[in-house]
């Protein structure tokens, strides 16, 4: 990313992905034949949100269904409860979403800490409160 005069670099995720300077945060976004940068002007940001989302009744339904086959020595019972622990595994959502008027920025943070989520919140908060001053 190539920075503005008087732009400094606050904070980069370590696969270089996301970027917070003084002046913006962004995006990159590559897969198989595609590439997407997202740019949001700090003083355009209007909420940062850590958000975590997952489907329980999946994970209550894995482990009634393998229980209760192993218990009646049901095989398909079995099966079907480890299908529900495995997609259950597969909605997990985490994410960071910068949000301004036009354009969001979500971020996943599936393997990150919920403090080192909330500490890049906190990063980018203390950025934009410092562009008012």
């Amino acid at each position: 990313m190539n920075l503005f005069q008087g732009e400094e670099l606050l904070s980069e995720s370590d696969n270089k992905n996301v970027t917070l300077t003084t002046i913006r945060v962004r995006q990159v976004e590559k897969s198989w034949g595609s590439s997407h940068v997202k740019s949001i002007i700090l003083e355009h940001v209007t909420s940062c949100e850590r958000k975590y989302s997952s489907y329980y009744i999946l994970l209550i339904l894995g482990i009634a269904g393998v229980s209760g086959g192993i218990g009646s020595e049901q095989s398909g019972l079995v099966l079907l409860g480890l299908l529900c622990f495995i997609v259950y595994f597969f909605t997990v959502r985490n994410v960071i979403r910068i949000s301004s008027p036009s354009a969001k920025i979500d971020i996943n943070s599936r393997r990150m800490k919920k403090q080192v989520a909330l500490d890049f919140i906190n990063r980018v908060e203390k950025a934009i409160n410092d562009r008012k001053l």
